[in-house]
């Protein structure tokens, strides 16, 4: 007599759970989380790459100079420290202009008025000892050579204080000097590819990525004491001179080319 399980032979319900088995057997694996699914196809393969670089460096002369100098005036009561600084400030513009220099390439860095103190020994408190009103001019130069005699004009107008001496590029030539450093280290990026290819035997595709980076050095800046220290007589004994160094651009271009 024939197996039956609800009415259908057995034969047919072992068929029917061997063909389910075999279909979650084959069945692929669900993915999960946001990873990406990355395939490849059976004829695909990785990219072939030379992967160079190179930095070149060029310099130029500084086109241009920044100047910052200071009056500082000290009285006893605010007002009088103020009204001390205005007249001197002026006499030192007024001086400028005398050299040649315009308004439009003076302008005031800071200006502040502190009152000035000092601690008592006797009776452990500080004490006011008046104010001290600060008035911070820059001027900036298109003629380099100028700028020794701008600070020693300055100083013998009554500035007491030259905070910085910065020799730098103008905008234009700045960016005049990075293209041609990134020129010379793309050329030289592509030479080192070729001779690379050459050597290996293999032949030079096109250019399939390109990154580039620059970065400048400036000469030192000059820092000088206050002229306060050391008596003005003495700072207007001899002229005031520079020798500013140059300015140097380097740049660097990293490149991938296929191989053919």
């Amino acid at each position: 007599m024939e197996n039956k399980f609800f009415g259908m032979p057995l034969a047919i319900i072992l068929a029917a759970l061997i063909v389910a088995a075999g279909v979650l057997v084959s069945a692929p694996a669900t993915q999960t989380g946001s990873d990406p699914v990355i395939s490849l196809a059976a004829g695909d393969q990785p990219q072939r790459l030379i992967n160079v670089s190179a930095t070149a460096q060029v310099s130029a002369a500084p086109d241009q100079v920044e100047l910052v100098f200071a009056v500082e005036t000290d009285a006893k009561t605010a007002q009088e420290s103020q009204q001390k600084n205005a007249e001197t400030s002026a006499k030192v513009r007024a001086g400028l202009q005398a050299l040649g220099i315009r308004e439009n390439e003076i302008e005031t860095m800071d200006y502040s008025l502190n009152e000035q103190n000092e601690y008592d020994p006797t009776t452990g408190k500080s004490r006011s000892t008046g104010y001290r009103t600060t008035h911070s001019l820059k001027v900036t130069l298109k003629n380099t050579g100028l700028a020794g005699k701008v600070i020693d004009a300055a100083v013998k107008a009554g500035a007491n204080r030259v905070s910085s001496v910065q020799f730098t590029l103008s905008d234009a030539e700045k960016e005049e000097l990075r293209q041609k450093a990134l020129l010379e280290a793309a050329q030289t990026a592509g030479n080192k590819a070729g001779i690379v290819a050459r050597g290996l035997g293999v032949q030079l595709g096109q250019l399939a990525s390109a990154s580039e980076s620059s970065d400048y050095s400036y000469p030192q800046p000059y820092y000088a004491n206050t002229y306060a220290k050391v008596g003005i007589a003495e700072a207007d004994s001899a002229p005031t001179e520079f020798s500013p160094g140059a300015i140097r651009m380097s740049a660097t271009v990293s490149a991938s080319f296929e191989i053919r």
